[in-house]
């Protein structure tokens, strides 16, 4: 088995994802399944994460969210402007999690919306990172470190989570976001595909973040045009998807289960 429905779809469809066994995938398609990650809800709970200024849960998010916002933006020394939309990233800074494409990305959006990045990888990445940074301080915050307590504070405190993998067999990091209310903009690819569910007009009663159709530069910068404008401009079907979010299971209660059913059967 593997990790995601859609991934296992991918590697055996895929010769870029396959590897070379996707052949052998598809030959025995009956016997492979893909089982999405859950997450430690005892250490991602928005209600009772000691790091946070104050604790929140899904009738309190508004209030939650807006505190952890204003401390984040202290923190990493940005202006405190409620009303500013925030992104958040938490990632390596490599090929596969496609922040290469977002450099240029942010230096378009600098004005419309704060950042906050905390990752290290390719070092080239990392100067580029560290120059927006430097030449952008009231717009950009770039934390090149692991830092787990800052890690808490964006997924809490950022109105967006931006993720646009090339691939992405689960993936973690979206959980995280939803579960503290942050809605996930993430690429059409592996379990992203099976945990977000992308918002369209008509839609607000299930969506939970929004998907990135075309994985360019151009691309990803309509995807997070549309979030923004429903942020800025339509905020009860904001909140309803921040509340649709964190409303989800994403323990690993049901993905047990799961692993539960396929030993069994696999003894029979």
């Amino acid at each position: 088995n593997t990790v995601s429905p859609n991934y296992a779809r991918e590697v055996q469809t895929d010769p870029a994802m396959g590897f070379g066994l996707e052949g052998l995938l598809r030959y025995r398609s009956k016997n492979f399944c893909g089982i999405v990650n859950g997450i430690d809800t005892d250490i991602w709970d928005p209600e009772l994460d000691p790091v946070l200024p104050i604790g929140y849960d899904v009738s309190e998010v508004v209030k939650g969210k807006l505190a952890a916002k204003l401390a984040l933006q202290q923190q990493c020394k940005l202006p405190q402007e409620a009303d500013k939309p925030l992104i958040g990233i938490v990632s390596r800074l490599d090929y596969q999690k496609g922040l290469d494409v977002v450099v240029n990305l942010i230096g378009r959006l600098k004005d419309r919306a704060q950042f906050v990045v905390l990752g290290m990888g390719d070092p080239m990445l990392e100067k580029a990172y560290q120059s927006l940074a430097r030449n952008n301080p009231t717009s950009v915050s770039y934390n090149g470190r692991l830092d787990e307590d800052l890690a808490h504070r964006i997924y809490a405190g950022a109105d967006l989570f931006l993720m646009p993998s090339r691939f992405e067999p689960c993936g973690l990091s979206q959980l995280i976001a939803m579960q503290y209310g942050t809605l996930p903009v993430v690429s059409k690819v592996g379990g992203l595909v099976d945990t977000v569910k992308g918002y369209e007009p008509g839609k607000e009663d299930t969506a939970t973040g929004f998907f990135i159709n075309n994985f360019t530069e151009n691309g990803i910068y309509a995807t997070l045009e549309g979030a923004l404008a429903l942020y800025q401009h339509n905020r009860p079907v904001w909140t309803k998807l921040v509340r649709n979010a964190m409303r989800q299971d994403l323990s690993w209660d049901k993905s047990a289960q799961a692993y539960l059913d396929l030993y069994r059967k696999t003894m029979i």
